[in-house]
C-alpha cells in the first residue's frame, strides 16, 4: 500500500480531488427556531426614533447569535429543524483517495473554522470526540452545526501542520489553530496545536473522529477570559510548529 503523508502548509494543485469527483456542498436552510428573532429584528427596524431602531436591531442580532451559538454546541439541545439533503454517500473510495479529501477540507475548506467539511465520505452516525465538553456526539449534522458557528472566520485560522496515512484505514492530521469565537464581545483562545484521528470502516467512510488537544479545555476556556497568561504557554508561531524538528506534544 503506497504510504500517503502532507507536511508543512502548501499542497500542490489542491482543487485536483474536487473537479475529479464532481464535489457539491448541499445548501443549507435557515433554522425554523429562529424565526422569533428574525421578527424581532423586523420590528425593531420598523421603530421610527433612529436611536431607539439602532440599538433594537443590534440587540435582535445579539440574541441571534448568541442564541444560535449556544443551541448548535449544546450537545443535549436538538437543531434538527435544519433541512437535512439524504445526500448519497461516497462509499467504496480508497483510503488514498480519502487522504486527499481530508488534506483538501483543511486547506481548501478551512473546516476547523468553517465546518465545511466533505459530509459524502462521513457516516452520518459518525462518532465525534475531543476534550471539548460539548462532545463526544454521534451524529454528522450536530457537528457541522456546531463547527459552522464556533469562530469568526475572518479572525480565525487552523493551520495543517502534518496529514499522514498510518495504517490501511487509519489517517492522522496535526495542526495548529488559534481563533476568536463567533459571539458579539468576540472573545479569542489562545492558540494550541491538535492531533486528529479518522477511523474508516469497511465502506471507506469516515466513521471515527478523535481529538487531542496541547491545552486543557480547562486552560482553552479561561484564556476567552482574557487571561491568556493563565496555564501553558499559547503555541509557537506556526513556522516553528511545522519544523519536523519540533516536539509537538498533546495531553
Amino acid at each position: 500500500m503506497s504510504h500517503l503523508s502532507f507536511v508543512g502548509g502548501i499542497s500542490t494543485n489542491p482543487l485536483r480531488r474536487g473537479r475529479s469527483l464532481g464535489m457539491r456542498r448541499s445548501e443549507r436552510m435557515a433554522m425554523t427556531g429562529m424565526e422569533k428573532v428574525e421578527r424581532m429584528r423586523e420590528n425593531a427596524e420598523k421603530l421610527k426614533c433612529p436611536f431607539l431602531r439602532r440599538r433594537a436591531v443590534d440587540f435582535a442580532d445579539a440574541v441571534k447569535v448568541v442564541a444560535h451559538w449556544l443551541a448548535s454546541r449544546h450537545k443535549r439541545l436538538d437543531i434538527r429543524p435544519f433541512f437535512q439533503s439524504g445526500e448519497l454517500k461516497w462509499t467504496k473510495l480508497s483510503t488514498e483517495q480519502v487522504f486527499e479529501i481530508l488534506r483538501d477540507d483543511f486547506l481548501v475548506n478551512k473546516y476547523y473554522i468553517t465546518g465545511a467539511l466533505t459530509s459524502q465520505i462521513y457516516r452520518d452516525d459518525c462518532f465525534f470526540n475531543s476534550p471539548d465538553p460539548d462532545l463526544p456526539i454521534r451524529d454528522l449534522k450536530k457537528y457541522t452545526d456546531a463547527a459552522s458557528n464556533l469562530f469568526n472566520r475572518r479572525l480565525s485560522r487552523c493551520d495543517l501542520l502534518s496529514i499522514e496515512i498510518l495504517e490501511d484505514k487509519l489517517i492522522v492530521a496535526e495542526w495548529r489553530l488559534e481563533g476568536v469565537l463567533r459571539l458579539p464581545w468576540k472573545p479569542s483562545v489562545k492558540a494550541f496545536l491538535g492531533k486528529t484521528q479518522f477511523f474508516l470502516d469497511d465502506d471507506g467512510l469516515v466513521r471515527r473522529h478523535e481529538e487531542q488537544w496541547s491545552i486543557s479545555v480547562f486552560d482553552a476556556f479561561i484564556s476567552t477570559l482574557l487571561l491568556k497568561d493563565f496555564g501553558a504557554p499559547g503555541a509557537p508561531p506556526v513556522e516553528v510548529v511545522a519544523d519536523p524538528k519540533f516536539k509537538r506534544v498533546y495531553l
